[in-house]
């Protein structure tokens, strides 16, 4: 299973573009999304999520099953003989193995954490994700072809080109100068609070995906869990907020993270200690 949904899409009057996406796919991909350094992102806790509603959404399986090839190989497309009722038979066992365990650890007094990590390969994982520069996610996970067959995993795949096609259809706001790239927050609450109440509102509604897609709640206590990220300095969700920018600080081009604005000054960690010669 594969969501899509973009929150919010800006574009800035340089014609950089931040776009912000409410996206779910199967947790075992989340890791490659992971390393595309341009993304700002939020997602699904295996240590604050319910283990039971965790296990509801446990039921992912391959879209097929590929042959052994060389290293990460998967682009020779599905066994020759098609999908092996033996081998779903083995991944199905291996997740009811999964669910059985999770559920005994939960009985036994466990914290979720453990039980969640238990049910994970099977789970999908609900994501808020913003960036400014999508094309290197394109090129390594959608065109890059042998033989006419994507050379990524088909989930993988799957989310660069829904994500890609979202892009397409949508048509993004010219944000002024003075304006904020503010995801989950609608035009009444715009009209009735400061930017700086919309930036902690919509923050605390990016740090809810941690419980599951259905983050926006009453403002009054979205703005109480963005002061409370603030207060705690859990600072990724601040950084899906973002205003025109000339001059690119961060991960995105063109824009400045709500994150720049309030997060204090670190100084710079200076090592004093012992060191090694050098040699060439």
């Amino acid at each position: 299973m594969i969501e899509t949904e973009i929150l919010a899409d800006s574009v800035n009057e340089a014609g950089d573009r931040l776009t912000t996406f409410r996206l779910k796919y199967p947790m075992a991909i989340h890791a490659q999304v992971l390393t595309h350094r341009t993304f700002s992102r939020n997602a699904r806790s295996r240590r604050a999520m319910n283990p039971e509603r965790f296990a509801d959404d446990c039921d992912w399986s391959p879209e097929f099953y590929g042959p052994a090839e060389e290293g990460s190989k998967m682009h020779a497309g599905p066994l020759a003989h098609g999908r092996d009722p033996n081998i779903e038979r083995i991944w199905k066992a291996a997740h009811s193995q999964a669910v059985i365990a999770a559920s005994d650890l939960i009985r036994m007094g466990c914290h979720r954490f453990f039980s969640n990590v238990l049910t994970s390969p099977f789970a999908h994982t609900d994501v808020v994700l913003s960036s400014t520069r999508w094309a290197g996610f394109f090129e390594q996970r959608m065109k890059l072809q042998v033989n006419g067959r994507p050379v990524a995993e088909p989930e993988i795949y799957g989310l660069a080109k829904s994500i890609h096609d979202a892009i397409a259809a949508s048509v993004p706001v010219l944000m002024p100068s003075h304006g904020w790239h503010l995801p989950m927050i609608s035009a009444d609450e715009m009209s009735q609070h400061r930017v700086e109440v919309l930036c902690y509102i919509s923050a605390g509604r990016c740090a809810r995906v941690s419980y599951g897609p259905n983050m926006v709640r009453e403002w009054e206590k979205d703005y109480a869990l963005g002061l409370d990220m603030f207060e705690k300095g859990h600072w990724s969700p601040f950084e899906h907020q973002a205003r025109p920018w000339p001059w690119q600080q961060c991960n995105f081009v063109g824009w400045r993270q709500f994150r720049q604005e309030i997060e204090p000054y670190r100084p710079r960690e200076i090592y004093t200690g012992p060191t090694r010669k050098y040699n060439a």
